[in-house]
């Protein structure tokens, strides 16, 4: 079974690993194989997974590398609520 297949769908991305384990993920309740990665889904929704899939990781990298970008020295909490805890370090010399 598994060694004829057919391509059915092409799909290029730059974040191959990231979009693999995101599939594999969601596809686990679809699992046909134990151990195998064969699945028994419609293919739209495999496709619908995979394109889902790609846009988010896009999106969450995107917003990691623009955050990681910021100069992240001196930032202060300007707010304090009342039900934190506030520790100070008294070094003794």
């Amino acid at each position: 079974m598994a060694n004829d297949l057919e391509v059915l769908f092409h799909f290029e991305t730059k974040n191959i690993d990231q979009v693999e384990s995101c599939i594999k993920s969601f596809m686990k309740v679809a699992k046909y194989r134990k151990y195998k990665e064969i699945y028994q889904v419609n293919i739209n929704i495999i496709k619908k997974a995979i394109k889902d899939c790609d846009f988010k990781i896009n999106e969450f990298n995107k917003s990691i590398i623009k955050y990681n970008k910021k100069q992240k020295g001196g930032n202060i909490k300007n707010i304090i609520d009342n039900n934190e805890v506030l520790y100070m370090l008294i070094p003794f010399l």
